[in-house]
């Protein structure tokens, strides 16, 4: 990823010290462009969702359940495909720990075997830098370079 730009509202509907709603739109450095917009604004609240779209398919994960597969001429294996998500979108005592005892699971197993970690500190720190990168340019009011100009976050 190359660039970010962003914009945020500050109030739209609570009457809170941050975002309400913030909006990117990133520059990859293939001239790809992403988006990423969240809110605590929606009403009724929705579950996350990462949708990837390209030239031959998409693919949706709702929470961290793969919702949607639609490739082109796909041969493959079906796709594990999640009837149901459960979020804490509309309920915060409803967001589930499984992802994050995946991850802490996936890391012990990775110390104990010597293998690294399916995300490891750096990926971690990538995604901050450009958690950062949003907000500066939310405050500056212009595109943001990352630092680690050329590479794909």
């Amino acid at each position: 990823m190359t660039e970010v730009f962003g914009a945020w509202q500050i109030g739209a509907l609570h009457a809170i010290e941050s975002e309400d709603v913030i909006s990117a739109v990133l520059r990859y450095a293939s001239g790809a462009t992403g988006v990423i917009q969240a809110s605590t604004a929606f009403w009724p609240g929705y579950s996350e969702r990462v949708e990837i779209h390209g030239t031959k398919g998409t693919a949706i994960i709702t929470g961290d359940k793969l919702t949607s597969w639609d490739v082109q001429d796909d041969a493959g294996e079906p796709a594990p495909i999640a009837r149901e998500s459960s979020s804490g979108s509309s309920d915060p005592m409803a967001i589930s720990l499984e992802s994050f005892e995946r991850q802490f699971q996936d890391f012990g197993e990775a110390i104990r075997t010597g293998r690294q970690p399916c995300s490891s500190g750096e990926e971690g720190y990538r995604a901050l830098e450009l958690v950062m990168s949003v907000y500066r340019s939310c405050r500056e009011g212009h595109r943001v370079s990352l630092a680690n100009e050329g590479q794909d976050v």
